[in-house]
């Protein structure tokens, strides 16, 4: 929580408490003050989120089209108006690499600094695919959002 305003952007860096000061990239500006941060490291790399309060002014709409959307194993979400997205191909382009790193760990002795290094490279390669997972269904969902009124 951010209390007493202990929270704060410095010279391209965030100061926390008790972590000191860890370097960003704002994607965008903030718009009102940090109300809690939230720091996580997934896959080797760190990533830190803020929670802000803003006020939001809601605006009626005219709505002209409602779509009914229906996720199906042939294609990751199909439309009534006939729009469908392909299954994302993250997984099979980098099975390969997957599998080559999955043979090199087996082959290293368990807890060695060799196992360690190809273990960090299988999660590194494991959190590549997540966020091409993740990135992929964002823009499947902020298109969707963009385009219809009700779903």
């Amino acid at each position: 929580m951010n209390n007493s305003n202990c929270i704060r952007i410095e010279n391209g860096a965030v100061s926390i408490p008790k972590v000191g000061k860890v370097p960003i990239v704002l994607h965008r500006k903030l718009v009102s003050e940090i109300k809690t941060v939230t720091v996580k490291l997934l896959h080797g790399k760190w990533s830190v989120s803020f929670t802000q309060e803003v006020e939001c002014k809601t605006v009626k709409q005219v709505l002209s089209s409602i779509v009914g959307y229906d996720i199906n194993s042939q294609h990751t979400v199909v439309g009534s108006n006939g729009w469908y997205v392909k299954n994302p191909k993250a997984l099979k382009r980098s099975s390969t690499k997957l599998k080559q790193i999955q043979v090199q760990l087996s082959r290293k002795e368990k807890g060695s600094r060799r196992w360690h290094k190809a273990k960090s490279r299988l999660n590194a390669l494991h959190g590549k695919i997540s966020r091409q997972r993740l990135a992929s269904a964002h823009e499947v969902s902020c298109s969707i959002a963009k385009t219809s009124d009700i779903m």
